[in-house]
């Protein structure tokens, strides 16, 4: 299958793009952030509309890929990730929808600063109001989190702030495939909410009914729009209640890394069949999906040593470029690559994942005293469930 892959940003698509170029497909990458990023490892033509009449199926990852989409609707192609919707801001998503949420206030990109010194006793999350990419929602609790607030603060921007509540994060994560959602429903847990791409845990709860409440009802608003693809439902958990705090219909790498880990089918079979509106379920590894994200601070210009054909099927690059078939070199300061496992246990999942990332020769990284993510993990996947709402 010839596949496009249309990117705002640098930063997370290789993963996807990566992934199906492993499967077999003919993938080629077009990103409109200018990066060396997957050099010698993917095709990067030098525009997308020389690349969209051959494609077989085309997949946008980020903000403001319109263009992409009329272009490939009127050549008939199917395309994911991207629509009309894709652009709302939760508060018109959720006029209709009455969901609950926290406290906010909306700001200014000059009363920013002033307001988070107001609201830094209690803590707060905070996302730009506009869906610029990558718009994601962030927690902030310690005076690091409130000095990497300030740093985001972008000229015109305008910010929404929510009122932090002592509880536990994740998304709900739910298939639209044009007519009716792929069951089952999953939970999608991030150890970093400031980060894009962050290490995370991937979860399909047997019991449901907490999961559809608050995704199904969406099902009016898609059916009216022309998206494919996932979507997912960011919530913060208290023991008294669930808020939800936005809502996007995107595809996430980080998410995707992990849902290549714990899918039974092939990930280009999933996203053409998503895409053309055939795709009826996704069938699940039991128990649970862990990855851990290397991040570039000591890996820039690096040789990454150690893959071979059994490990590489468990790690996902993001910020690297290929000199060989099996010698990357990490390029960027951000993340590298998120190494992956699934167990029954979320604790077996995470000594899978140590044990690949030891077998890896990392260059003035030393990984002894690396936290295990399967470990903070267990302890809010606990919460949730023992807090009986879901």
């Amino acid at each position: 299958m010839k596949i496009l892959v249309v990117s705002t940003n640098a930063i997370g698509p290789l993963a996807v793009v990566n992934r199906l170029t492993k499967e077999g497909h003919d993938v080629k990458w077009f990103s409109f952030e200018d990066s060396i990023i997957g050099r010698g490892i993917v095709d990067k033509p030098d525009s997308w509309r020389s690349e969209i009449g051959a494609s077989d199926l085309i997949v946008c990852i980020g903000r403001d890929l319109m263009p992409i989409l009329t272009a490939a609707q009127s050549l008939g192609k199917p395309v994911l990730g991207i629509s009309e919707i894709s652009h709302k801001t939760f508060k018109e998503i959720n006029t209709d929808l009455s969901l609950p949420v926290l406290n906010e206030v909306k700001v200014t990109d000059e009363d920013l600063v002033e307001t988070l010194q107001q609201w830094h006793k209690d803590g707060f999350f905070v996302s730009q109001q506009e869906n610029d990419w990558p718009q994601h929602t962030w927690e902030c609790r310690t005076e690091e989190d409130f000095t990497y607030a300030v740093q985001q603060r972008i000229d015109g921007h305008k910010y929404i702030l929510q009122q932090r509540q002592v509880g536990e994060c994740f998304s709900v994560v739910g298939w639209w495939n044009g007519r009716k959602w792929l069951k089952p429903f999953h939970l999608h847990w991030k150890s970093d909410l400031r980060e894009p791409y962050s290490s995370g845990m991937l979860s399909v709860i047997d019991k449901q009914e907490t999961l559809e409440m608050l995704i199904l009802p969406l099902k009016d608003l898609l059916k009216k729009s022309s998206y494919k693809g996932p979507v997912f439902v960011d919530c913060i958990m208290t023991k008294e209640q669930i808020y939800v705090m936005n809502i996007r219909f995107e595809l996430r790498p980080d998410y995707f890394s992990l849902l290549a880990e714990g899918a039974f089918q092939g990930m280009a079979d999933l996203l053409f069949e998503v895409a053309v509106g055939t795709a009826t379920g996704i069938r699940y590894h039991p128990g649970y999906v862990v990855g851990d994200v290397l991040y570039g601070t000591n890996l820039l210009g690096a040789p990454l040593n150690g893959l071979n054909e059994h490990n590489e099927k468990h790690i996902a690059f993001v910020g690297v470029r290929g000199d060989d078939k099996y010698t990357y070199v990490g390029i960027q300061k951000g993340p590298i690559m998120m190494i992956t496992a699934r167990g029954e246990t979320l604790r077996e999942a995470g000594r899978r994942v140590i044990r690949t990332t030891n077998n890896l020769s990392l260059i003035n990284l030393d990984l002894s005293n690396r936290q295990r993510v399967d470990l903070p993990a267990e302890q809010s996947l606990g919460n949730i469930l023992n807090w009986g709402h879901i």
